[in-house]
């Protein structure tokens, strides 16, 4: 999809298609020949190259008179090819029967909201109204994606994204053994909860819930005033040597989950802690990485607002995103 696009930015571009597996594969790379076939290439052009064990690495070249671009794809391990295949099961699941490609699954995330400010947009695909991707002329190729999106997320898309982030939970844990899931008011502590019941009816038998609290670890509390709001923490199990999902509904700067990490030292020494988020927005000011998301939101604007609402709290199950007020 991201090379239709740079196709659609520069048609006229040198483009080239390089794949690359292990020596025993004769044929050209199927996903090869759909890359070429998409941007109008043939496959004969297709630059292939066979070396070791090389699981499976695809590479398009666009040319441009003063630079270049590379997108590059590359499977470390076999297990990609499975994980692949569950993604498109999960997220296809609940859809009509029907014919789809990998761009209907992607699609929905990296789709947000529309911004009413670009005077201009090339929309590719998608009827007039309807969300999909598009082009922002405007703003060039760092608008990619911002010009027509989608700005509100059901029930179903909620209930897929959380089921996301189990499946990927509990294919690195080891249902038999301890495992904390703890998360951060005022949603992640409900989606925690969520997850922690989806891993149990997976078979996890020793999960241990946990709410933390971090206001009092926030590095603008002096910012906050000085009676700062503060909720409960209930964490009521070991935490030394047991490993331990941090979960926490959007994740945007880092700043929280910075927050979270100072407080949990208080707490006990996990033997590793993974972060789940159900939504990456992007706009990282901290070196802090999700290992687990549901819905992907790249290059959201600072003035748009990502609101999760959740049944237990609000009411119904759905994402809002929006201006900010």
């Amino acid at each position: 999809m991201a090379s239709k696009i740079l196709k659609l930015i520069a048609p006229y571009t040198d483009i080239e298609v390089i794949e690359e597996h292990f020596n025993a594969k004769k044929q050209v790379s199927g996903t090869a020949k759909v890359i070429a076939r998409s941007l109008g290439l043939q496959e004969e052009t297709i630059k292939s190259i066979r070396a070791g064990g090389i699981v499976g690495r695809h590479e398009v070249i666009f040319g441009f008179p003063y630079q270049t671009v590379r997108l590059v794809h590359e499977s470390i391990a076999r297990e990609a090819l499975g994980n692949g295949a569950l993604f498109a099961a999960m997220n296809i699941m609940n859809q009509p029967n029907g014919l789809y490609a990998m761009e209907d699954l992607l699609i929905p995330y990296l789709s947000l909201a529309r911004d009413t400010k670009v005077a201009s947009s090339v929309v590719a695909g998608r009827p007039a109204g309807d969300w999909g991707w598009g082009i922002c002329v405007e703003w060039g190729i760092s608008g990619i994606f911002r010009g027509w999106m989608k700005s509100q997320y059901d029930e179903s898309d909620v209930s897929r994204a959380i089921e996301l982030l189990a499946t990927k939970v509990a294919a690195e844990f080891d249902p038999a053994k301890p495992l904390n899931v703890i998360g951060i008011p005022t949603r992640g502590d409900t989606l925690a909860d969520r997850l922690a019941t989806m891993l149990e009816a997976r078979g996890f038998t020793g999960i241990g819930r946990g709410i933390l609290d971090i206001t009092l670890y926030r590095d603008d509390l002096a910012d906050i005033g000085p009676a700062p709001l503060t909720r409960p923490t209930e964490i009521n199990m070991p935490l030394d040597d047991i490993p331990l999902v941090l979960v926490d509904d959007v994740l945007f700067t880092g700043r929280s989950v910075r927050s979270a990490l100072n407080a949990l030292v208080d707490f006990g020494r996990p033997s590793l802690i993974r972060l789940a988020v159900l939504i990456d927005r992007g706009g990282r000011e901290l070196p802090i990485a999700a290992d687990y998301v549901g819905i992907l939101m790249p290059g959201l604007p600072a003035d748009v607002r990502v609101n999760l609402h959740l049944a237990e709290v609000d009411g119904k199950d759905e994402i809002l995103v929006e201006p900010r007020a």
